[in-house]
């Protein structure tokens, strides 16, 4: 179905005549087509091809910034974005801070509360510990932070670039030889990274803070034998697993969303329009790779 979509893709849609046509070599071939499921077919595949050359080109401006940035290091020293990109983690990870740490608490303490209530008998809180690492550790903590920095700095970075991108303030940067990719999208990337990386070790500490509190003192188990049970089960592949997560998530939001605001044109009403797709866009491929990323790390381990 998706090769036929694939194939059906380099041809386009004629309203008036209901079929599909292409130029080749001069004279027009006609597709007609027998039922709507071609039409569906033809959709996924255009889908399918717009998504692979958009994320082709997310790569192709990643690798670009890196290579101008590097080639930019000869001429200045890092003075010059170091003040950007502390600006970019004060926004991004400090004010950040509480909204993540009380989201933690009670994320982990409403899990295991329904967790521990579920079950009955011997095991509940070994069963309780592991799941909790397993799915508000390594999945709803990147995943729940990546949304809420998505939702607070990423809007506030393409919104910002296409700004400065519709004021002209990106051609006056390249007037005065200054690479805007070097100057402008490199600090806000790094610090997204560095932000996105201390916000999920902010709730991965708040969250085994709920978790202890809540056991202690609303299920009444001993203190060691919790600690002992949470030293226990959690293991360095965790850590691992939120560094991962944090540095894709990172990377993925602030580089759509300089991106994106980079590729407003010259109206101011095109700067909503490039902040909405910057948003929905890091949303599809975070959740994306989160779960291609978490099925094969299951697989190579059950394996």
């Amino acid at each position: 179905m998706f090769a036929l979509g694939l194939q059906i893709y380099n041809y386009r849609w004629d309203l008036k005549e209901g079929h599909y046509t292409e130029n080749v070599r001069g004279e027009e071939a006609v597709f007609h087509c027998q039922g709507s499921w071609i039409i569906m077919v033809a959709w996924m595949g255009r889908y399918f091809v717009v998504q692979i050359e958009h994320q082709l080109r997310l790569i192709a401006f990643f690798i670009e910034t890196i290579i101008n940035s590097i080639a930019g290091l000869k001429y200045r020293g890092p003075r010059a974005i170091i003040k950007v990109i502390a600006t970019q983690v004060y926004f991004t990870g400090w004010q950040a801070f509480w909204m993540i740490a009380i989201l933690a608490f009670i994320i982990s303490a409403g899990f295991v509360i329904i967790m521990h209530n579920s079950m009955f008998g011997f095991g509940q809180l070994l069963v309780t510990v592991k799941v909790f690492y397993t799915v508000v550790v390594r999945e709803l903590g990147p995943l729940i932070t990546a949304l809420i920095v998505i939702a607070r700095s990423g809007t506030a970075v393409a919104i910002e670039l296409g700004n400065m991108k519709v004021n002209r303030e990106i051609d006056a940067l390249i007037s005065m030889g200054i690479n805007p990719l070097d100057f402008v999208v490199l600090p806000r990337l790094l610090g997204g990274i560095l932000s996105l990386i201390a916000l999920n070790i902010y709730f991965l500490l708040f969250a085994l803070i709920g978790i202890l509190v809540i056991l202690v003192n609303v299920k009444n188990y001993p203190v060691s034998i919790v600690y002992h049970q949470m030293a226990m089960n959690i293991s360095l592949s965790d850590f691992f697993i939120i560094l991962a997560k944090s540095f894709l998530a990172g990377l993925i939001i602030f580089t759509v969303a300089c991106y994106q605001g980079l590729s407003a044109q010259r109206s101011p009403t095109e700067v909503p329009v490039v902040t909405t797709q910057a948003v929905v866009q890091s949303i599809a491929i975070i959740f994306f790779w989160f779960t291609l990323g978490s099925f094969f790390y299951y697989w190579l381990v059950n394996n």
